[in-house]
């Protein structure tokens, strides 16, 4: 975690998925990832969004992105709906 970026790994169903946050001149920009595959991209300033996506193997993946004005960021990964990890940082 950084002041401009934050990357978030895990796995889903054997998948190796990366949430990314990059902090952007007025926005920051999120980007969810199967591997080195760009499955979504939204850009926040505050408030919620959701990056969804399905992986290779079908299942549907939703990053929930929570982030503040001023740069806290939570955010929550689903699959098979349930919870796979709730991820804490910073992009301003």
């Amino acid at each position: 975690m950084s002041l401009t970026r934050d990357s978030h790994n895990l796995t889903v169903d054997g998948r190796p998925v990366r949430v990314v946050g990059s902090t952007g001149a007025i926005r920051a920009t999120w980007r969810l990832f199967e591997d080195d595959h760009l499955l979504a991209e939204e850009e926040v300033l505050a408030g919620t969004r959701e990056l969804v996506g399905s992986l290779s193997t079908g299942t549907q993946v939703v990053a929930t992105v929570l982030q503040s004005a001023l740069g806290s960021t939570k955010v929550v990964v689903t699959a098979h709906g349930e919870t796979v990890a709730e991820l804490d940082g910073f992009v301003a």
